[in-house]
């Protein structure tokens, strides 16, 4: 019996953008919000937007925290969150992130990506404290 070997060729995933040019948008926060990386934030929005959009602004807020801005690369971010490597608009980097802009977290504008560093109270929870 003749074993035959196919190569897959390495694709990186196609995002709607390759890259993200990612920086604050604190003109939308107010003081006495948690920020992205208060323990509060995962318990009063994960039922809302949902564990990818939670670990991915998470992840946002810690980088956000020592930078003012940063490039972020879709296909890198996708595969260390462990969303896998499907690409496009029906990802689920790519509808993680528009989950998040749902709900204002995060505005995208072609490729720039704004970051609330702070987060409201739910809707319909009244206060986070």
């Amino acid at each position: 019996m003749e074993v035959i070997q196919t190569q897959v060729p390495n694709k990186t995933p196609q995002f709607p953008h390759a890259t993200l040019q990612v920086r604050r948008w604190s003109a939308t926060c107010h003081p006495s919000w948690p920020t992205l990386t208060d323990p509060i934030v995962e318990k009063n929005w994960l039922p809302t937007i949902g564990p990818t959009a939670t670990v991915l602004i998470r992840r946002l807020g810690r980088e956000l925290a020592t930078s003012s801005t940063l490039q972020l690369c879709c296909a890198d971010w996708a595969e260390s969150l462990g969303v896998g490597h499907k690409g496009g608009y029906h990802s689920p980097f790519w509808r993680a992130l528009r989950r998040a802009e749902h709900f204002g977290i995060v505005h995208l504008i072609d490729d720039k990506l704004l970051v609330k560093v702070s987060l409201p109270p739910r809707p319909g929870l009244g206060s986070t404290s």
